[in-house]
C-alpha cells in the first residue's frame, strides 16, 4: 500500500531481512513510505510490513524498479522473514544445480 492508502500489485525481484527490491507500474520516489501486505501461503508466510524507497528507477520502461528498506520490524516479524528468506535462497539454489547438472 502506498503512503496514499492506494492498493497497487508489485512484483518480488529480491528479498533480504533488511529490505527488498520490486517492480511496480505505480510510480514511487526516494523517502516514500509504503506497507508491503506479504503472502506467501504455500509457505505459510503472511506479513504486513512498513518500509521506505531508498533508490528508485523507472527509465523509459512502463514499471520502475524500486529498492526498499524495511522499517519497524518486531521480532516475530524478523524471525517469519530471515525464515522466508532462507527457504527462498535454498530453492534458488537447488534449481541452479539442477539447471547445471
Amino acid at each position: 500500500m502506498l503512503g496514499t492508502g492506494r492498493r497497487e500489485r508489485a512484483g518480488l525481484i529480491d528479498l533480504s531481512v533488511g529490505g527488498a527490491l520490486l517492480y511496480c507500474e505505480a510510480p514511487l520516489a526516494i523517502g516514500d513510505r509504503i506497507g508491503i501486505d506479504f503472502d506467501a501461503e504455500h509457505d505459510g508466510l503472511s506479513l504486513a510490513l512498513q518500509a521506505v524507497v531508498r533508490r528508485a528507477d523507472r527509465g523509459d520502461a512502463p514499471r520502475g524498479r524500486y529498492a526498499v528498506e524495511f522499517e519497524g520490524l518486531d521480532g516475530d516479524q524478523q524471525l517469519l522473514l530471515a525464515r522466508f528468506v532462507s527457504t527462498v535462497e535454498r530453492r534458488r539454489a537447488a534449481a541452479a544445480s539442477r539447471r547445471a547438472a
